[in-house]
């Protein structure tokens, strides 16, 4: 009897853990040869079921790669194996902008006119052609160079690796190309990818390292080569302009301000000259003061000058 009811229990537990193999809305790819390709599946009532692809276009094929995380790059419909079980989605048409399918228009879900034959499909690039990336450094800014090339990532091998290529990788990467380290023999580890260039040759005017010459032809090369590289960060010129830019508001500011004491200092004399007590007051007739100052120097005119 104990042992019974353990058994109950213990299928009742599986029953819910198969329940809830999966979150609302969620995708996954089915049936496909490689993980970023396959019959389009989603997760509704924690239950996965397909869609149809009636008005199934790039530009919905874009939104299922997106929630994946891929590229929405050369993201294409496709045909795979039929599904089995609910058909959830149907008539979805994106405008290739939302972040998840669900939230393009679409049938009510559980779509009853639609068959399995009809699964919805996509192919998702891995990786953009000519993007690189860093990989397995101890910071962002280090590590492994992985290159993509046909939409599949791979290393670079080390032979002719030297500064001047890893300038290129810092300078794509958003990094400063100045003082770029070249690291080789798999300083940063041994990567599992293909290895896809080799003697890679930049030569400076280049903005991308699949720009650069090399040679595809590495059948001679190692992952114990693999090339890496460590960049350094760009200075924060922004930070730099806008302390400039203060220090001459704060200087014009402190010019005006010396300026505004000196003016009020001189009118704060001139009023206390005006009320100082026993000042000769000042003719406002310009002739009377001279005819003043002429009968004041007379007597000291030789006799006989007329005047």
């Amino acid at each position: 009897m104990y042992h019974k009811s353990s058994f109950i229990l213990f299928a009742i537990l599986l029953q819910s853990c198969r329940a809830q193999t999966c979150t609302d809305y969620d995708l996954r790819l089915v049936g496909g040869q490689v993980p970023n390709e396959g019959r389009v599946e989603i997760c509704v009532n924690q239950q996965w079921g397909t869609v149809c692809n009636d008005s199934w276009e790039e530009t919905n094929a874009d939104v299922v790669c997106r929630q994946l995380g891929y590229p929405t790059i050369n993201a294409a419909p496709a045909q795979f194996s039929e599904g089995s079980g609910e058909i959830f989605l149907g008539a979805v048409e994106c405008n290739g902008n939302e972040s998840r399918l669900i939230d393009c228009s679409h049938l009510t879900v559980g779509v009853e006119n639609c068959s399995h034959h009809e699964d919805a499909g996509v192919h998702c690039a891995l990786c953009q052609t000519g993007s690189v990336r860093l990989v397995d450094g101890l910071t962002e800014q280090e590590g492994r160079v992985e290159v993509c090339i046909n939409e599949a990532w791979g290393t670079v091998c080390d032979d002719d690796w030297d500064a001047a290529d890893a300038s290129i990788v810092c300078l794509q990467l958003g990094y400063s190309p100045t003082n770029a380290t070249a690291f080789r023999n798999a300083r940063f580890g041994q990567g599992q990818l293909p290895i896809l260039m080799d003697n890679v040759a930049c030569q400076g005017p280049e903005t991308r390292l699949i720009d650069c010459a090399y040679d595809e032809h590495t059948i001679d090369c190692f992952h114990s080569e693999d090339a890496g590289v460590h960049c350094q960060l760009i200075p924060n010129r922004s930070v730099s302009t806008l302390a400039a830019i203060f220090m001459a508001i704060s200087g014009c500011l402190l010019v005006l301000l010396v300026v505004v004491l000196v003016v009020l200092y001189w009118k704060l004399k001139q009023l206390q000259q005006k009320n100082a007590p026993g000042e000769p007051v000042v003719a406002m007739n310009p002739g009377a003061g001279v005819y003043n100052e002429l009968n004041r120097e007379l007597p000291n005119l030789a006799p006989g000058v007329d005047i």
